[in-house]
């Protein structure tokens, strides 16, 4: 169980790499401006942060708030904040973020985040920031839903995940998507 936690927080590492790797050169992907069709927002990004250590701006109060349980916050490696229980069957939730490069950026996160999730059902909105998701679904054929989010404010992308193998509705991943997803804005943006 615990190898699944870990591949799955791992996961929440995805989006970020493929940004970072799709960005700059003559392959680039096209941005909003080409694509009619794009939801993303631009910004003024010369003003945008993000600390190095993402963990120092949230607290354990924090998670647990939206958790509702006591667990331990740790920095992933490569960047990210996670805080998990001491059960890995129970909730862990992980926070990235990463500065807007491309006015894709946020559309190709949205794709990188929910892709590993089997049928996801995916619902977007306009809180918190410009735009945000929530993607609930299994992942690699599994029993158990788990979420994933993101919001922009055109400037920073913040990217979410929730993680669990309790057998939680999808009403409670999404309570909790959500909470994370206001915590990760209040927090990054």
């Amino acid at each position: 169980m615990t190898h699944l936690r870990t591949r799955l927080a791992a996961l929440a590492t995805l989006p970020l790499i493929l940004l970072s790797t799709s960005c700059g050169g003559d392959d680039a992907a096209p941005t909003a401006q080409s694509d009619p069709d794009s939801t993303t927002s631009t910004g003024d990004t010369g003003s945008a942060s993000i600390p190095d250590e993402i963990c120092s701006v949230f607290t354990a109060a924090d998670f647990e708030a939206v958790v509702g349980a006591p667990g331990t916050l740790e920095e992933q490696p490569g960047g990210g904040c996670e805080y998990s229980q001491e059960d890995p069957r129970d909730v862990t939730v992980t926070i990235n973020a990463l500065v807007v490069a491309a006015e894709s950026d946020y559309d190709a996160a949205r794709g990188g985040a929910t892709g590993p999730m089997d049928e996801p059902v995916i619902t977007d909105g306009d809180s918190p920031g410009d735009h945000s998701f929530i993607g609930i679904g299994t992942m690699f054929g599994g029993d158990n839903l788990q979420g994933s989010g993101g919001a922009t404010n055109g400037k920073v992308i913040v990217l979410t995940n929730v993680i669990q193998a309790r057998g939680l509705p999808s009403e409670e991943i999404t309570r909790i998507s959500t909470s994370l997803l206001e915590l990760a804005a209040a927090k990054l943006f």
